[in-house]
């Protein structure tokens, strides 16, 4: 994908051709009738272009929450790859609407870049607190410490908390406050 943009930048192809090899490529994933083994693409390919084709079509908006959690979701590579796809996209759509629709895509494309930049928390091992931390504060080993990991990760993505260990563990003690009390009333 990034190699046929650079052909466009370069003025190798035009806006046409690139938007061909672009959806030649998406289209390849998009026929049910096609076997697997008419296309010899490695599993990480084939899940890549799921991913791509599941988000195409969204409408970036150049704010931290939505780039925090797209990298979260995606990583920063096929984030990136997505960004490519729908800048194609939008460059083969009417003219009276790319401009202000490629400005989008390059404001997004800079919080991108800022967020990572500024290092911040894209998933659950980069938290400050582990599943032990919030062990010692009373919940048993299984699927709750997970749950409570994620919701403070999304937290720490939307920017509403910091990544800081006594932040998170005095949150993680009002998650598992509710989920107590929240149990409790169910009895």
């Amino acid at each position: 994908l990034l190699s046929y943009r650079e052909e466009y930048l370069n003025g190798d192809i035009d806006a046409e051709q690139y938007n061909e090899k672009i959806n030649n490529i998406f289209n390849l994933y998009s026929k049910p009738s096609t076997s697997d083994a008419e296309f010899k693409f490695d599993n990480d390919t084939r899940n890549t272009v799921v991913r791509l084709i599941d988000k195409h079509g969204i409408v970036f908006n150049p704010n931290g929450k939505q780039a925090g959690r797209l990298l979260h979701r995606l990583g920063e590579k096929d984030l990136r790859m997505l960004i490519e796809l729908e800048r194609a996209d939008v460059s083969a759509q009417h003219p009276d609407h790319v401009d202000e629709r490629l400005t989008n895509i390059g404001a997004f494309e800079r919080k991108v870049d800022e967020r990572i930049a500024e290092n911040d928390v894209f998933s659950m091992k980069d938290l400050a607190i582990d599943g032990r931390d919030i062990m010692a504060l009373g919940v048993g080993q299984g699927k709750e410490i997970g749950r409570i990991k994620n919701a403070l990760l999304e937290l720490v993505i939307d920017g509403e908390i910091e990544n800081d260990r006594q932040a998170l563990l005095d949150k993680a003690s009002d998650v598992i406050a509710i989920s107590h009390q929240y149990s409790a009333d169910e009895e």
